[in-house]
């Protein structure tokens, strides 16, 4: 495979198989859904009605199309970050050195899957959300309880080009690293809009989760990933030098001119371990699985149905309810998975939804 490059002789990614050979301690998983499951499941199930040429009732068409709207992810990554970083935070089975990477996938595949239905009504779908704002809403109603604010570790957000741009997100990563809190956890959510994703520290590991699809070239499986580095005292460096070689060619798969886009590195930090804005905080597990519209989504899929292409690039886009359009990015592509099982209902399909990067 050929390594993804933009014109000039620094601007050259590197390849996910050149990644993976010099990082071979670091794993890639695939999480089983991710932030636009629900338009990909509409889409899916509509499909299936048009090719066995079935009419659809009003009332199956108005079902559908409120479970989309509610489950409805676009534009919800830093909301997510923000709510997967909270959680494991708070979670204590990922306190541990020898912490399992399962228990850190569940929980971003719960919050993929629960968040999107509490935090529609609070925001315009069609806009996206910076951590400050989207911290702020959940804290306002008791999504997050604990009061956090965020520190820039860039020290520069503009580069002119690629090898300028690692050189800063390398220094930012060290610097996350030296900033774990008592329990040995520091979180980040790295930006490039539109896109941001989280960037953390278990212990003696980096782990990077990406809400998005994801794409095979960059270890992906058309879902969200799970990136696990562990590293140690002796080669952290070289780690982090694996970590940001992966980051680069994810973000120019979806932006084209990442090379020289303004980037930041955001740290959440607890602003006071006694301060709470609230007892009653929403548990991601309190949400009940059969009242989501993509919870039954698994990696494996009957392969009766196929995606049309005309939601073969979604990922952040414009969104109207009336038009229920979805995320759109070039690091969604077309893939051969087909639709889960899904209640009875049905919509419109939606419209391509327009980019906006």
């Amino acid at each position: 495979m050929s390594s993804l490059c933009s014109v000039g002789c620094e601007d050259t990614y590197k390849t996910f198989y050149q990644c993976k050979k010099e990082n071979a301690q670091a794993s890639l998983i695939s999480l089983s859904t991710h932030q636009g499951m629900a338009a990909e499941v509409a889409e899916e199930v509509f499909g299936s009605f048009t090719s066995q040429k079935k009419a659809i009732s009003e009332d199956l068409n108005r079902d559908i199309s409120d479970n989309f709207l509610s489950n409805d992810g676009s534009n919800a990554c830093m909301y997510l970050c923000t709510k997967i970083a909270d959680e494991l935070f708070k979670t204590s089975e990922v306190n541990s050195p020898d912490c399992k990477v399962s228990m850190i996938k569940k929980i971003a595949e719960e919050t993929i899957r629960s968040l999107p239905k509490v935090i529609n009504p609070l925001r315009k779908i069609s806009e996206y959300a910076d951590a400050d704002e989207a911290l702020k809403t959940m804290n306002d109603h008791k999504i997050i309880s604990t009061k956090y604010v965020t520190k820039e570790l860039l020290q520069k957000q503009s580069a002119k080009s690629l090898t300028e741009k690692k050189g800063q997100l390398r220094s930012a990563l060290l610097a996350l690293e030296t900033s774990k809190n008592a329990e040995g956890k520091a979180f980040a959510i790295y930006t490039c809009n539109p896109f941001a994703i989280l960037v953390g520290v278990l212990n003696s590991a980096f782990a990077v989760i990406d809400t998005h699809k994801v794409r095979e070239d960059v270890g992906g499986n058309q879902a969200g990933l799970l990136g696990h580095f562990p590293f140690e005292c002796s080669n952290k460096e070289k780690v982090i030098d694996g970590l940001v070689d992966w980051i680069s060619p994810r973000m120019k798969g979806s932006i084209d001119d990442y090379s020289t886009q303004q980037h930041s590195l955001l740290m959440m930090e607890v602003e006071n371990a006694n301060t709470y804005v609230g007892a009653q905080e929403f548990v991601i597990s309190d949400t009940e699985d059969a009242d989501l519209l993509n919870a039954s989504m698994e990696v494996e899929r009957d392969p009766q149905c196929h995606i049309s292409e005309s939601f073969t690039e979604m990922e952040h886009s414009h969104i109207k309810p009336e038009d229920v359009k979805t995320e759109n990015s070039k690091s969604a592509v077309g893939e051969d998975e087909s639709a889960p099982w899904v209640s009875p209902g049905m919509m419109t399909p939606p419209p391509k939804a327009t980019e906006i990067i």
